[in-house]
């Protein structure tokens, strides 16, 4: 969600019809997750002291947001939504900003169908009710934009995918080395994108493909998993490189040879598009909107979040085909000039700011 809001401020900065304004409502605590948990639980998920921490940051936030409103005086609220417990944090913001009179613009960009299938029927009765709150909804993918519309106005609903800026991305050469390079970008929570099944699967694949490299990029927890590896695959079939900063995004991407993000949940995340933009094969799972991106078979692989058999057997099936890897590939930078283009995006966005 940070990256999206930088690429829609600098994208707007020199613009002469909007002004944007950004009140910022992230929590800046260092995360410390310890299992996969994709619920209310993950408030506790890295320990009481960071829970009452991020209470308290979102009681200041909220606190300071009708002062920000009355001093700034915007024509549109653009508010950033995910599931759960922040969902509900945003609720109180599109409550104050539908008080002050303001047109709220809400672009969801979390799992709507696990958070809102997995509510009681007084927790799906609030999620309506706080939806109905906003003028137009923006929302990663088809199967949200259906969900939502059961009981949002088809109208009041559009499809905006994440996006990434395709210029300047060269179209991937042929590699048909056995030295194999896996990404693998976990962010802070690496157990919610499927680390656990890579790690579980790893000692099997580099027995077929000694030479295998799993390149694995996220947070400091994912380098204590790496490490209860055998002390031979650290050394010879791993790598952490920690986060990566933006500037050495593309040359990492390009230097790998397959993307494996087999999440438990997800919205539409931004590394399934920047491997695309990049032309990286892809073996992710079927959870948001990712199997809308990743046509099994066509452009990479699904399985099913969990399915550590068919994790093995598609990485070993991309591993052993360099023909289908080069044809996955070309699929997926010409998919991402096509149809998940930054500037499209922002064109979308700024319609509907005009429309509000």
């Amino acid at each position: 969600m940070s990256r999206y809001v930088v690429d829609l401020l600098s994208k707007n900065s020199g613009n002469d019809k909007f002004e944007m304004v950004l009140f910022d409502t992230s929590h800046a605590i260092k995360n410390t997750f310890k299992n996969i948990k994709t619920s209310y639980n993950s408030i506790f998920n890295s320990g009481i002291k960071r829970a009452i921490q991020g209470l308290f940051l979102s009681i200041r936030n909220i606190t300071k947001y009708p002062f920000f409103l009355k001093r700034t005086n915007p024509d549109v609220i653009h508010i950033c939504g995910v599931s759960f417990y922040p969902f509900w944090e945003r609720t109180i913001y599109a409550f104050f900003s539908l008080l002050a009179g303001k047109k709220i613009f809400l672009h969801y960009l979390g799992s709507f169908d696990q958070f809102y299938y997995s509510s009681n029927k007084f927790g799906k009765y609030f999620i309506r009710l706080s939806l109905s709150m906003a003028d137009k909804i923006g929302v990663l993918s088809q199967r949200t934009f259906l969900d939502m519309s059961h009981f949002i106005d088809k109208d009041h609903l559009e499809m905006i995918p994440s996006s990434v800026e395709v210029t300047n991305i060269p179209e991937r050469s042929s590699r048909r080395s056995n030295d194999l390079k896996l990404l693998f970008v976990g962010g802070s929570d690496p157990f919610r994108k499927g680390a656990k099944e890579i790690l579980e699967v790893l000692p099997a694949v580099a027995k077929k493909h000694s030479s295998i490299k799993f390149i694995f990029s996220g947070s400091e927890i994912l380098k204590n998993l790496i490490s209860t590896l055998e002390i031979s695959l650290q050394q010879k079939n791993t790598k952490f490189i920690g986060f990566f900063d933006e500037k050495d995004k593309w040359n990492i991407y390009q230097s790998a040879d397959i993307l494996l993000l087999p999440s438990h949940n997800e919205g539409l995340p931004y590394v399934i598009i920047e491997a695309l933009a990049s032309g990286l094969p892809i073996i992710s799972s079927t959870v948001g909107g990712i199997s809308e991106v990743v046509e099994d078979g066509k452009n990479g692989f699904i399985i099913e979040p969990g399915d550590k058999s068919a994790l093995k057997s598609k990485i070993l099936e991309l591993a052993n085909s360099p023909d289908t890897r080069l044809l996955f590939s070309k699929a997926n930078w010409k998919k991402a000039r096509e149809q998940y283009s930054l500037e499209e995006n922002i064109e979308r966005i700024n319609n509907i700011y005009t429309a509000l």
